[in-house]
């Protein structure tokens, strides 16, 4: 009989069973979490995946407690390789699968936007297990450099820039509606990201929709509640050093629970301060469209301060849309600027019983039309609210002076405003927790108190004439994903 050859030999013994010992297997050296959780970071979701398998496999053999599931799941759900494609037609969204029944594309200011259900992290706590929000595509926001145009890809970013620095200085605010989530690709396609996915909770419809539906009966006792909110939403704003400079019913957005919010922060502009330079923003003082244009303030109408916005433009738009909910109607829906400017007076003179004064008015020409105008008399829609609590709180908000109009803060002391109250905290108890627990943000002020806003900290500098100060769109990408890291604490910036 021949003898096994020596690597056969060698094979029989590796396969044959270890002989019974009295000593017991030492266990499994124990695993160090950040060296681990570094190692998560920088594979892909396959080895990821993999790698988790292993680590339960090699913690339970050890006896430890698995401590860091809730980091790898939130991990796990901002890794973008698990973008899902959503195809309606000719639009294609790639969102994460946390987002999930997304509904048909409508357009937006920015682009396209569905609703969908959030599903994953924080969201699940809320009660109904899932949070309604609106996806927003950007398409192609970095696909273009930005130019010198008033009416360009530029002036868009640059306006997005401003609203998500808003979003995170005013975090957390019940009556302001600001992002929750910036979808980032992978570091890999960093050059190649071309389109932006926002992520804002589902405000529900706008005021202006819910009051030209002719289905909807919009309770009277509501007025006091929603134009607390909307002084709420606005004391907040001035405090920082901010107005919005375009309020309107249709930036006004209401749920069903009544909880009122102030959208489009993107038109906001710094109070009291001179005109940006052209490459900033754009001189959108002016209203933009006729609608706008009934909740102007006169001193907008008549070419005042115009250079230099105070926040008492914004008064008078939450004095105009305070009295749409309670007569039913536009207040002030002029046909033109001279209409307007016409009706304003009118109106004015109705609050006080007396010609407004005109002395405030530099611009002569706009000043002898305002003052022709005042001969004419014609019967307002408040005429039959004289004498009531609205009819004074109208008075003081609607005031023909800036300097004589009531301020917000000074508002919400009135005892109309003061006796209002608004209870939504059961319904937004899953919003704030899934807004207030992702990323690093700004603390919440004390009170109704923020602090000032810098423009300048999301400004590029003034562009010299052949556009060699604008930015790159490589830089956009840059400051769009620092912009993101708040809302991603497993991302670093990037550093220029």
């Amino acid at each position: 009989m021949h003898s096994d050859p020596s690597h056969l030999r060698a094979a029989k013994a590796r396969r044959a069973p270890a002989a019974p010992s009295d000593t017991p297997p030492s266990p499994p050296a124990a695993v160090d979490d950040t060296a681990l959780e570094s190692l998560f970071l920088h594979l892909d979701l396959r080895s990821l995946r993999a790698a988790a398998a292993v680590s339960s496999a090699w913690r339970a053999m050890s006896g430890r407690v698995v401590r860091s599931a809730a980091w790898r799941r939130e991990h796990w759900e901002y890794l973008p390789a698990e973008e899902v494609t959503h195809r309606f037609g000719a639009t294609e969204l790639r969102v994460h699968p946390r987002y999930q029944q997304l509904s048909r594309p409508r357009s937006d200011r920015l682009g396209v936007a569905v609703r969908a259900f959030d599903v994953a992290g924080e969201a699940r706590r809320s009660s109904s297990g899932r949070l309604a929000v609106v996806i927003t595509k950007v398409a192609d926001a970095f696909g273009a450099e930005p130019s010198l145009s008033a009416d360009n890809h530029g002036h868009l970013m640059q306006r997005l820039l401003v609203e998500l620095q808003l979003s995170h200085h005013f975090h957390g605010h019940a009556n302001l509606l600001t992002f929750s989530d910036i979808l980032l690709p992978s570091k890999q396609a960093f050059s190649g990201w071309r389109d932006l996915y926002l992520v804002s909770p589902d405000p529900g419809p706008d005021l202006a929709r819910i009051l030209r539906s002719p289905q909807s009966v919009f309770p009277l006792q509501q007025a006091p509640s929603l134009g607390r909110q909307l002084l709420e939403g606005l004391s907040a704003l001035h405090s920082a050093g901010v107005v919005h400079s375009q309020l309107t019913p249709s930036c006004c957005f209401v749920d069903d629970a009544g909880r009122l919010r102030i959208g489009e922060l993107h038109s906001a502009r710094a109070a009291d301060v001179g005109r940006w330079p052209r490459c900033h923003v754009r001189d959108d003082s002016r209203p933009s469209s006729a609608r706008c244009q009934w909740y102007s303030a006169p001193e907008l109408l008549l070419g005042e301060r115009r250079d230099c916005l105070s926040c008492a433009v914004d008064v008078w738009a939450a004095g105009c849309i305070l009295a749409e909910l309670l007569i039913g109607e536009p207040l002030l829906p002029g046909n033109n600027f001279l209409s307007q400017i016409c009706r304003a007076v009118q109106l004015c003179k109705s609050l006080t019983g007396e010609e407004p004064p005109l002395g405030w008015v530099k611009n002569r020409q706009a000043a002898a039309y305002a003052k022709s105008a005042l001969g004419v008399d014609e019967a307002t829609a408040l005429d039959a609210m004289a004498s009531t609590s609205e009819f004074d709180v109208l008075r003081q908000l609607l005031a023909f002076n800036p300097r004589d109009r009531i301020d917000a803060a000074a508002a919400l002391q009135l005892d109309y405003f003061v006796a209002a109250s608004f209870d939504g905290s059961e319904h937004e108890e899953g919003a704030d927790a899934a807004s207030s627990e992702r990323g690093q943000h700004a603390p919440a002020a004390a009170g109704n108190t923020w602090p000032p806003f810098s423009f300048q900290d999301c400004l590029w500098e003034e562009a010299a004439d052949d556009g060699s100060l604008l930015p790159t769109a490589n830089e956009l990408r840059r400051r769009f994903w620092n912009m993101a890291c708040p809302f991603h604490p497993e991302v670093d910036p990037i550093p220029s």
